[in-house]
């Protein structure tokens, strides 16, 4: 190792030294930052975030073919290619219509129905009909609901011979939006990394010495004494002391 690698590496492990100490000398105002950051996004999700539920149900979907001469591979490679129209025949505004009419919310803006998610799982005939609304009870509504509605459009469609709904959708029992613990978690991450960065700031800005060991450490200078400063109020006290 040559002298210029040599330097290097106690450059940088100076730098590693002085960007520790600067966090150890600070480590009160990153804890504070750090608890301050999960507090206010633990409050913001519990109090001012609205909770959303999730509820679920799924299709089984049966072709006339499948069931005259049973379920053939081709039947099987038939279904799949249609399992795209069927998500779309889920999803479309003349399904979601008639759910809105049944459900009362004729009229209402298309908000109320909540997001609505419909997938089919790889090489399997089922689709699977998910909704998350602000309402858990509303949510289970839409979802059988809108499997009952769909179920009709299909056969009418496509002309299956039976779409059986495997479960039912029931109310969820706790939300899934927002994740509190989750949200405190990267509040507090993110309360510890900006004050990091403004500690960090403040070191490199801040280029006083403050101890007699600092001129050692930075400018290799040797301390041959302190000179202490006084103040007015401990100057006139020490007089004092000693005129008595």
């Amino acid at each position: 190792m040559d002298k210029k690698d040599e330097l290097d590496e106690k450059y940088y492990q100076v730098n590693l030294s002085w960007i520790w100490e600067i966090f150890w000398h600070a480590k009160i105002i990153l804890l504070i930052c750090t608890l301050f950051g999960g507090f206010i996004a633990f409050a913001v999700s519990k109090y001012f975030m609205t909770p959303i539920y999730f509820s679920t149900t799924n299709v089984y979907i049966l072709n006339s073919v499948s069931l005259e001469n049973g379920v053939t591979s081709g039947d099987l490679d038939s279904a799949l290619k249609l399992s795209k129209d069927y998500r779309k025949i889920v999803t479309s505004k003349k399904v979601l219509n008639q759910v809105k009419e049944r459900l009362g919310l004729s009229g209402m803006e298309d908000e109320i129905l909540g997001e609505i998610r419909v997938s089919s799982p790889v090489d399997t005939r089922v689709i699977d009909i998910s909704v998350l609304n602000k309402n858990s009870i509303l949510a289970a509504d839409i979802a059988n609901t809108l499997a009952d509605v769909s179920s009709a459009e299909i056969i009418n469609i496509t002309k299956a011979e039976k779409v059986q709904v495997i479960d039912v959708a029931e109310p969820g029992k706790e939300p899934v939006s927002p994740n509190v613990i989750k949200n405190m978690l990267l509040g507090a991450l993110a309360g510890l990394i900006f004050a990091a960065i403004g500690v960090l700031i403040k070191g490199i800005v801040d280029d006083r010495i403050y101890y007699p060991e600092d001129l050692e450490k930075y400018f290799s200078y040797q301390v041959l004494g302190v000179i202490p400063v006084y103040t007015k109020s401990e100057t006139k006290t020490s007089k004092g002391r000693k005129g008595g």
